[in-house]
């Protein structure tokens, strides 16, 4: 695990501003981006330090799979679904067919 610390601008509302909350994190952006940010109507709320604890690349790699694996769970199931519907319009239809030979 690698960790870096970076300093930056706390940006946020004027609700940050009036009242401060640990629920309410404030945008950090770098110096360089500061300007963009208060074009766009955000104010400097004050500063900044984050440390970020980047995790192995092992441990990474493990966490796409898991995503992967739920990604391929939903396709599945979306599909699952769109056969069955075409399965019971199929049914529907040689039911009817079935019906009028008769």
């Amino acid at each position: 695990m690698t960790t870096i610390t970076y300093t930056g601008n706390a940006l946020g509302s004027v609700e940050h501003w009036e009242k401060p909350s640990e629920h309410r994190a404030p945008v950090v952006v770098p110096d360089d981006e500061l300007s963009i940010y208060l074009e766009r109507g955000w104010i400097k709320v004050g500063t900044a330090s984050i440390t970020v604890e980047y995790k192995r690349a092992e441990e990474l790699d493990g966490q796409k799979l898991d995503a992967l694996r739920q990604q391929l769970q939903t396709v599945r199931a979306e599909n699952q679904q769109r056969e069955n519907a075409i399965l019971n319009a199929i049914s529907k239809l040689t039911a009817i067919g079935y019906a009028e030979a008769a």
